[in-house]
């Protein structure tokens, strides 16, 4: 059966957006690994909650990810 025309450009448009978001989130995390590497040595306890925090914020991400992805397919 072959798929209305509409459909596949409606599931072109979610995956780009999905796409857009991905591109968007991964420029971010970028940012705060950069953000991470300048933070001084010395401050360590510092250092492994910045990196808590930044592993909370790949594993929230990824979540809402594939949640967004679960009800738009």
């Amino acid at each position: 059966m072959e798929l209305s025309q509409s459909f596949k450009n409606e599931k072109i448009k979610q995956f780009s957006s999905i796409l857009t978001n991905y591109q968007a989130a991964k420029l971010q995390l970028i940012t705060i690994r950069k953000f991470l590497q300048l933070l001084d040595v010395k401050m360590q306890n510092h250092l492994t909650l910045a990196q808590l925090f930044y592993k909370y914020l790949i594993t929230d991400y990824f979540f809402s990810l594939s949640e967004f992805t679960k009800k738009n397919t």
